[in-house]
């Protein structure tokens, strides 16, 4: 998903689109996520006030120009089980109010979604609510399904984060060892 988004997934663009859909079968939108990833963190990687992939607040401060809290002194603690609920968020908040913003922050869409990427992603949603949720309510009691889809979503997600983690922490590390310098945000 991640790849294809960046159309790096194959030499197709078509098969790039096709595999990038897949982000909306498990309830998040391929669209609004080019937007978020590609144009806000890419062009504006660690940029505080820019890169949404670093604003976590109420729950975060990730970097040191984000204002201080007292409880993110434990935040080192807490966020491994907060990280769960990231596809959660995607699925129920994200997508929805960036919809309804306009865009991430300051950051406003290049051009408003057209009627066909609502549907889009409307339809995306609703495909993930039938095959994850109400297909197997036809099949398993309400709290089983339940509890099996928080489950599974919370195992994808803490996975996720754990991934997103290591591929920006990696790039931390091997420039604070080879000695490179990160712009101040």
């Amino acid at each position: 998903m991640h790849d294809a988004n960046h159309g790096a997934f194959s030499v197709s663009r078509r098969t790039n689109r096709v595999v990038a859909y897949s982000a909306d079968v498990l309830g998040a939108s391929s669209w609004v996520w080019r937007f978020m990833h590609n144009t806000l963190h890419h062009a504006h990687t660690n940029v505080v006030g820019r890169d949404s992939d670093i604003e976590q607040a109420p729950f975060a401060r990730l970097a040191p120009q984000q204002p201080w809290r007292p409880w993110y002194r434990y935040q080192h603690v807490y966020m491994w089980v907060l990280y769960g609920f990231l596809t959660a968020k995607w699925f129920v908040v994200s997508d929805v109010a960036a919809l309804l913003k306009g865009g991430f922050g300051t950051d406003r869409f290049a051009r408003p979604p057209r009627r066909r990427e609502i549907v889009v992603i409307t339809s995306g949603k609703l495909v993930h609510l039938g095959w994850a949720v109400f297909i197997p309510l036809l099949l398993h009691p309400w709290w089983g399904v339940a509890l099996f889809y928080l489950g599974g979503s919370w195992l994808v997600s803490f996975t996720l984060a754990m991934v997103f983690q290591l591929a920006h922490s990696s790039s931390v590390l091997m420039a604070r060892w080879c000695g490179c310098a990160f712009p101040a945000g």
